[in-house]
């Protein structure tokens, strides 16, 4: 409800908002992305995405209350997975728990037109473990797979043999760019549109009403 009061207002005050999904603006996941939509290696067969690290132990994070109410490694970290499985893939018809303890999780999306099959997991593990992220993704004639413990290279297999990808830019430099561009020419933030951000947040809140 929030949410949607936000998007209402700025409608209504013709002003422009744009969350910071900055996963969209990552040059590894564009690339992905663009793989995905043109369809480069073939139709994808399976997207795999892992986000972990240790759970903050800053600020809020140290009221155990505030802790309980906000959220948790759903809408502080694997939300950002689901909101790029989305922006891919649409509006996801079934979504499965496959593995849940505390704060870590193993989830499974299906969305009506893709075949695909798409798996994420991660969550908060021990305080001060090393933050993470990578993906993998297969299709009918390549894999490609990404992680931050090797910023800015990807690795793709095809039957010819192995090749790599070495990619620069810093995503939320991107994303402000284009947030500031948008504010600039007055126009809506399309490559990340409030409502599809309101969307991962209603998913996060269906992932965890099956868990309860």
């Amino acid at each position: 409800e929030q949410c949607r009061e936000i998007i209402d207002q700025a409608r209504a005050k013709d002003r422009i908002l744009m969350v910071a999904h900055c996963i969209r603006f990552a040059p590894e996941w564009e690339f992905l992305a663009e793989c995905i939509r043109d369809k480069r290696y073939g139709e994808l067969q399976l997207l795999s995405t892992c986000r972990m690290g240790g759970e903050p132990a800053w600020g809020v994070w140290l009221d155990e209350k505030i802790k309980k109410t906000c959220g948790g490694s759903l809408l502080d970290l694997l939300i950002h997975d689901i909101d790029f499985a989305n922006y891919n893939f649409g509006v996801p018809e079934d979504i499965s728990i496959n593995l849940n303890e505390n704060e870590y999780w193993e989830i499974a999306l299906e969305y009506p037109d893709n075949k695909a099959k798409v798996s994420i997991k991660g969550g908060f593990l021990h305080r001060h473990t090393t933050f993470a992220v990578e993906f993998a993704a297969t299709f009918e004639h390549a894999s490609i797979r990404s992680s931050t413990m090797q910023p800015g290279v990807i690795h793709i297999g095809t039957d010819a043999g192995a090749e790599e990808k070495c990619f620069t830019g810093d995503l939320y430099r991107n994303e402000l760019d284009y947030f500031a561009d948008c504010i600039v020419n007055r126009k809506a933030p399309e490559r990340c549109l409030p409502d599809e951000s309101m969307l991962a947040i209603e998913l996060c809140k269906k992932i965890e009403k099956k868990r309860n």
